[in-house]
């Protein structure tokens, strides 16, 4: 009876699930296709008001008078990893709805050593959220000097609302930064969208206040920017399918590659069997050998 090795199930399972549910739905239902259907950036990154800063705060002070502390100390010194930090908070806050989301030890109860790994780890991670927002604003810098500009003048009035709008705009650019990494291609495509989609959001708010004799140009061009940004949607599906084809390509090949592996292994049979029973003959053999 021959076995097959699990993980050409498992590849074979592979390329059915990508064939079946990693298609694009505009292939499956063309005619019911709205072209500019999720295609708007929309950010889930909710903005931390100065009101709800003092509620956690005050929050703190209730059941971690200790960190309430740290924290306000953290805002005089460095209002930048205090925003970070106090962003973390709200959003584990959000995830914990019911719960406390402040996890503590009841008071008392922390010893000093543990209190020092505690502000050990923190420290490490107020660093690192510190460098991915200087990562992603140097690249901001490169890639969208303007809007880097914007957000720089900001963290020189208010940190916190620069924090704030930081985090609203790496939701509509980070797609951006981490496509650059894999797909150089795709990258561009996503970057051109949302050149274009600033520039529509300005002709828009010029046609609102324009005056009727302007309003025909402005609409012209506002119709060359969304055909413009009809054939950027339309590339960003086929380079996402042109990739999809790629990954599944890949996986025929080491598929072919294991179904070749078997049937080399179905025509090695004889010799293996022979070999083996040779293997077991000698094992009884040997153990005779040994008995006294």
């Amino acid at each position: 009876m021959i076995t097959i090795p699990r993980r050409w199930y498992i590849l074979a399972f592979s390329i059915c699930i990508t064939t079946l549910f990693l298609t694009p739905a505009w292939s499956q239902e063309p005619e019911n296709e709205d072209i500019w259907s999720n295609e708007e950036e929309k950010s889930n990154q909710v903005e931390i008001t100065k009101d709800q800063v003092e509620a956690i705060l005050n929050q703190l002070e209730k059941n971690q008078p200790r960190r309430a502390e740290e924290l306000k100390r953290l805002r005089q010194e460095d209002a930048v990893k205090f925003a970070l930090e106090i962003r973390q908070i709200a959003q584990r806050m959000t995830q914990a709805r019911e719960e406390e989301a402040v996890e503590t030890k009841r008071p008392g109860t922390t010893t000093r050593t543990e209190r020092t790994e505690d502000m050990t780890r923190t420290d490490r991670w107020r660093e690192y959220l510190l460098d991915r927002l200087e990562e992603y604003m140097a690249w901001l810098e490169k890639n969208f000097p303007e809007r880097a500009a914007e957000l720089n003048e900001l963290r020189k009035i208010d940190a916190e609302d620069f924090v704030n709008k930081v985090a609203v705009s790496r939701r509509r650019y980070e797609p951006i930064m981490r496509a650059q990494q894999r797909s150089p291609k795709l990258a561009e495509a996503l970057k051109t969208d949302v050149e274009l989609q600033d520039r529509r959001d300005i002709l828009l708010e010029k046609i609102a206040t324009a005056k009727e004799e302007e309003r025909s140009g402005l609409i012209e061009e506002l119709t060359g920017v969304v055909s413009n940004r009809f054939d950027i949607i339309i590339q960003k599906k086929l380079i996402k399918f042109e990739e999809l084809e790629i990954k599944i390509e890949r996986m025929r090949q080491s598929l072919e590659a294991e179904k070749r592996q078997l049937q080399e292994l179905v025509n090695q049979k004889p010799q293996s069997t022979k070999e083996r029973v040779a293997e077991l003959l000698q094992a009884v053999e040997d153990a005779k050998q040994e008995k006294p």
